[in-house]
């Protein structure tokens, strides 16, 4: 008979034991930036459904699949900071936490990054590469050598200075670009020289800023319009139909006046 309730107890338990439930992290937020090397970590409260105790873990790993990990085990409140050890400066770092019931069932958290950068460095120097001292149209391609950020999370972003004065008293701006090139989307000044040169930026509190290594210009050339259709000569009033483009299909911004020709 006490056979018999052992292996009753223990197919019972089998089961109806439950895991601890779900649970959330709280701090850093996902993708933080630390400038500490013993940072703190925080999450949220789990309960036991069979109204037992629970642990917690925390593992922290260089692997978005934590295929390999650190951990810290047997916490008993839901919070973790860096003493004895720190972390690296310069690495990313896959963070979660693991809640633990008295029946060995677990709960894991999802996970997130932090970032650890102490001492931040400036971007990487680069240079402009076309258009430069050359004639273009109204919608030219900018280009430049690609920068790079050693710290993480490496992410930087490229802003065009562009304007008609060389000394950018008065510049205009296209911020947040990502690629090391940019195309005009919209017309420039024809018959204008621009002076451009490229700032990149980098993600951090305070963020560095890294100018292009020169300056360079080009000269927007003027474009024709198309010519007219439709010309008709009625009773000796000529007449044709208004010319509201350029020859390259841009519409016409500084048009001027129609001349005859005989």
């Amino acid at each position: 008979m006490p056979f018999v309730f052992l292996f009753t107890y223990s197919l019972t338990h089998c089961l109806f034991a439950a895991p601890p439930d779900a649970f959330f992290l709280l701090s850093p937020a996902a993708d933080f930036i630390s400038t500490n090397t013993k940072p703190s970590f925080d999450w949220g409260n789990s309960d036991d459904p069979d109204g037992k105790g629970i642990s917690y873990t925390f593992q922290y790993s260089f692997f978005s699949d934590f295929s390999s990990y650190n951990q810290i085990q047997a916490l008993s409140y839901y919070s973790y900071t860096f003493t004895d050890t720190s972390l690296t400066d310069d690495n990313t770092y896959y963070w979660r936490a693991k809640a633990i019931d008295a029946d060995g069932e677990y709960t894991y958290s999802e996970s997130r990054i932090i970032y650890i950068n102490v001492s931040n460095a400036s971007p990487a120097a680069f240079d402009l590469l076309l258009p430069n001292n050359e004639t273009v149209l109204k919608r030219p391609t900018l280009t430049w050598q690609p920068s790079s950020d050693p710290d993480p999370p490496g992410v930087i972003k490229y802003t065009i200075y562009y304007y008609s004065y060389s000394d950018f008293s008065s510049s205009q701006t296209i911020p947040n670009l990502t690629s090391p090139n940019y195309t005009f989307t919209s017309n420039l000044t024809e018959n204008m020289t621009y002076h451009w040169k490229i700032a990149v930026i980098d993600a951090y509190t305070t963020p560095a800023t890294v100018f292009s290594e020169r300056i360079f210009s080009f000269y927007v050339k003027p474009v024709p319009p198309a010519s007219p259709s439709n010309v008709k000569i009625t009773d000796g009033i000529i007449s044709w139909s208004p010319v509201m483009f350029d020859e390259d299909g841009a519409a016409i911004v500084d048009f001027s006046t129609y001349k005859f020709y005989r």
